[in-house]
């Protein structure tokens, strides 16, 4: 008996997980159309995150933006704790030291950092 209720339930199982939405092709391309522009989104999401990661875009972030507090300087929160705001530091120092950056600037940029660190 308790193998017909364990075929019956695989049945069950089985009929639950068949997709009876709509197979037409107009529905089929309304979801692909949709996961696209999903992975394109996270695509230009990630991209833009990883541009924040160069030299250019962090010297003129540096230095052609006033900045209220050390915090904004290494993009970190207030609550960090110092090995969060420690590993920033080094972070952001690499790209804008001016052994590593040969921007005119750098050296600036490279300052307003150990300040903010301080």
């Amino acid at each position: 008996m308790t193998d017909k209720i364990k075929q019956a339930s695989k049945e069950e199982e089985k009929e639950s997980t068949i997709d009876t939405s709509s197979s037409s092709p107009k529905g089929e391309k309304k979801v692909i159309d949709r996961e696209f522009h999903d992975f394109m989104a996270e695509l230009k999401k990630v991209t833009s995150e990883d541009n924040k990661f160069t030299q250019e875009y962090q010297l003129q972030r540096l230095l052609g933006t006033s900045f209220v507090n050390p915090y904004d300087i290494l993009e970190v929160g207030a609550e960090a704790s110092e090995e969060e705001v420690k590993k920033k530091f080094r972070m952001l120092s690499i790209l804008v030291h001016p052994d590593k950056c040969r921007h005119e600037k750098a050296s600036d940029a490279f300052h307003l950092l150990e300040q903010a660190y301080k």
